[in-house]
């Protein structure tokens, strides 16, 4: 057996074994069945990766990596909202609204009951219900599914950043992948998604599989297309206008029958999000009447947002002109957001969000795709189109929400990393023009932060992520 093998097998035995110790530290599931469950979703990604053909023994170890990291919060979680909180793998306390919603409309699902659930957010508790094939999953099956999608996300990025980097060099494909995986799960929001009962994951899937689709140029996936739009249909079909611009987008890249078959998945996917739109199963995002945005904060939200609202005013009342004019600052907060402190702010989530304010691995590839606007006309094609895609769906969300809801963005990650990865391949990395720009992001970032962390606990002591 090759070396490099023995070494990877040996990697991916310690990870289990140590998760193993960690399940039996932290019980909440049946043991054995639970620990198969999480292996074979890092065997099927580990699978998918091979398949791609751009492997190298690093993005084994990274992948690997990551599944260790998913499945301890997995592990953590489930002891979380079962042992810890008096519930049991088939009855979970769920303390977060989203999940407990989920939740409960698969259960009236399969037991044929009304829920009582507003029809625009029963969606995920659907999908839960309807892949479950009839039987109530447990709270562990139903967080290794998402795990499983973020892996696989990340996998579909990195193989597809290989693909857009327009080399015959076999190495520098594998170190291309490797390193897009390394930045999109090295983003500890996106991975710890994987990881609680919440719909992100599954949608950060869909758009990874439409930017390998259209721009890692695989138009040969039609079925996993499909698929990934019937999905979107059901979980969150705001998403679809994004996929529609996201292959339009693409066309440049794609042969003639390739152009024609981008415009009608577009078309289709705009007629889909119209039509639900009319039979009130989705929410538009701005009002037809008067043209404001339709996302409302409840009363809580807007007392937790006070020191928010202290500098833009009450966002939901402000005209869309207004809004406009506010977008570099909501742009900002999207960006700064989860803030590197308030660790048990989201513990109701489950204790693993507590990763998703690691927020340096996010500032420093937040670093490199500001740099990259500088290096637009030299990069490749497909991978420029796949960033202006991200930057542009990463405004409307800050535009809607006031980037007061950061994970809305997590599902367009995919189309920014091939950027970061691209850069850092191509040598660009290496400039004194990089070095200087790394110099004074820095310092802009320490200030900023330290600006923020005095005016929260100035204006919103104990509230929004102040302390």
């Amino acid at each position: 057996m090759d070396a490099n093998i023995k070494h990877i097998l040996l990697w991916q035995a310690t990870a289990i074994v140590a998760v193993a110790a960690l399940m039996a530290v932290f019980p909440g599931e049946n043991y054995m069945p639970q620990l198969l469950r999480m292996t074979g979703a890092g065997a099927v990604a580990a699978l998918c990766y091979r398949l791609s053909g751009n492997t190298d023994k690093a993005g084994y170890y990274t992948l690997t990596a990551f599944w260790t990291l998913l499945a301890a919060g997995v592990t953590l979680n489930i002891w979380y909202f079962t042992t810890y909180s008096g519930g049991t793998p088939d009855a979970p306390v769920l303390l977060n609204d989203d999940a407990s919603i989920s939740w409960a409309q698969m259960t009236a699902f399969l037991e044929d009951y009304n829920s009582g659930v507003v029809s625009h957010r029963r969606g995920y508790g659907t999908f839960l219900a309807l892949i479950s094939c009839g039987q109530r999953l447990t709270i562990g099956s139903l967080l290794c599914i998402n795990m499983l999608a973020v892996l696989l996300a990340i996998v579909l990025t990195g193989a597809a950043a290989a693909r857009m980097a327009l080399t015959d060099d076999v190495t520098l494909r594998a170190r291309t992948a490797t390193l897009a995986m390394i930045f999109t799960g090295g983003v500890c929001y996106f991975l710890a998604s994987g990881a609680i009962l919440i719909k992100d994951a599954i949608c950060q899937l869909i758009m990874a599989v439409v930017l390998f689709t259209f721009y890692g140029r695989s138009l040969k996936m039609t079925v996993g297309l499909v698929l990934a739009t019937l999905v979107a249909v059901l979980v969150r079909p705001n998403m679809l206008p994004f996929m529609a611009l996201a292959a339009l987008l693409s066309m440049p890249l794609l042969p003639r029958k390739g152009m024609g078959a981008a415009i009608v998945f577009a078309i289709a996917l705009c007629a889909s999000f119209f039509w639900q739109a009319h039979q009130e199963a989705v929410v538009l995002p701005l009002d037809p009447a008067d043209g404001n945005t339709m996302f409302f904060l409840d009363k809580d939200a807007n007392e937790r947002l006070n020191a928010y609202s202290q500098v833009t005013g009450y966002y939901e009342a402000t005209g869309v002109l207004h809004k406009i004019m506010l977008l570099p600052f909501s742009l900002c907060v999207q960006f700064l957001t989860p803030l590197p402190w308030a660790f048990g702010r989201d513990i109701v989530f489950g204790p693993s969000l507590a990763w998703s304010h690691f927020s340096l691995p996010w500032y420093a590839l937040g670093s490199l795709l500001l740099f990259f606007f500088t290096k637009l006309r030299k990069a490749p094609r497909a991978v420029t189109l796949a960033f202006v895609f991200g930057v542009c769906a990463w405004c409307v969300s800050a535009f809607m929400t006031g980037g007061t809801v950061s994970r809305y963005c997590l599902p367009w990650l995919p189309f920014l990393t091939p950027a970061a990865a691209w850069l850092a391949t191509s040598g660009q990395l290496r400039t004194k023009a990089f070095r200087r720009w790394a110099i004074v992001y820095g310092v802009v970032l320490v200030a900023g932060l330290c600006a923020v962390f005095i005016c929260l606990n100035i204006y919103s002591p104990g509230g929004w992520e102040a302390r």
